[in-house]
């Protein structure tokens, strides 16, 4: 079975960490721009009303009644064209708050997914290691066989397995139904 070692595991949380790095640098990034360009709009849109309105008044105090009479029609077209550019503005600064938030969203659901999938490499990471850590004892468990028949502690005696024992057998402490095998 081919499973991932240890280092391919923290190479891949590290890989990871980058990629988590980097999609919160291109997140600060792209708040910024978008305030920026929300802040620019809002006075724009701003400067446009202000302006707008001095203008319409300034006209409006300047000309005499005659004047306002027959250009009356002209100047009201005018204001509401104002008005409807001013309305257009307005929906375009809500849709660029609304982007934003839809971003943050965006962004926010990237980063639990990015979690998750840094959990689910953790948890393949701790069950290689537990995997690791019984097959070593299984092998280290095979070693003390292979010792003691090669020391002659085990061996077959009339085709059936006997244990060479001390003199004076010891019994081990934790199951006293065992003795320990002299292997010297």
């Amino acid at each position: 079975m081919n499973e991932p070692s240890l280092n391919t595991t923290q190479e891949l949380l590290k890989q990871l960490n980058t990629v988590t790095q980097l999609i919160n640098a291109r997140n600060e990034q792209t708040t910024k721009l978008i305030d920026a360009s929300t802040n620019a709009l809002d006075k724009s849109v701003q400067q446009l009303t202000d302006n707008g309105e001095h203008l319409l008044d300034t006209i409006r105090a300047q000309s005499g009644q005659a004047l306002l009479d027959g250009v009356g029609p002209a100047i009201d077209s005018l204001q509401r064209q104002l008005q409807s550019t001013m309305g257009l503005v307005s929906k375009l600064d809500q849709a660029l708050v609304e982007h934003r938030h839809g971003v943050h969203g965006l962004i926010r659901n990237a980063l639990i997914v990015l979690a998750l999938g840094a959990l689910a490499v953790a948890g393949g990471a701790s069950y290689v290691a537990y995997d690791r850590y019984h097959a070593i004892e299984n092998a280290q468990f095979g070693q003390d066989l292979l010792h003691a028949t090669s020391s002659g502690a085990i061996s077959r005696c009339g085709g059936k397995l006997c244990a060479r024992l001390g003199k004076k057998s010891e019994r081990y402490s934790q199951n006293p139904d065992y003795v320990l095998i002299d292997d010297k």
